[in-house]
């Protein structure tokens, strides 16, 4: 019982991490995208050369992506770490009221 439990557990948090991280790339690149088309507008009607502004806002892209990458891997790793010790808790809790049960019913503590 206890194995097919923490089985069960893991691949819901697995499927959980997978979510999170999908809808925060989502709305990395929404916001990216509406931040880009706002920087040429604006660079447009300033007057500034195309080029010069698609090369300032892809470095730019590059730099937020990377560091939203890392914060997204921080922020799986902690969840992870946590549902790891939820499971090992409740494994163990299983497990322990299973052996106490065993243990008043074999002393004869039970009749």
């Amino acid at each position: 019982v206890n194995a097919v439990l923490t089985v069960e557990v893991e691949e819901v948090s697995a499927l959980v991490v997978l979510a999170v991280a999908v809808v925060a790339v989502v709305l990395v690149v929404t916001v990216v995208m509406s931040v880009m088309e706002l920087v040429v507008v604006l660079a447009v009607l300033a007057g500034v050369s195309v080029l010069v502004v698609l090369a300032v806002v892809i470095v730019a892209v590059v730099l937020v992506v990377v560091d939203i990458g890392a914060l997204v891997l921080v922020l799986l790793e902690f969840v992870m770490v946590v549902v790891e010790a939820v499971v090992n808790v409740v494994v163990v809790f299983v497990a322990g009221a299973g052996a106490g049960a065993g243990v008043t019913c074999g002393t004869g503590a039970g009749k």
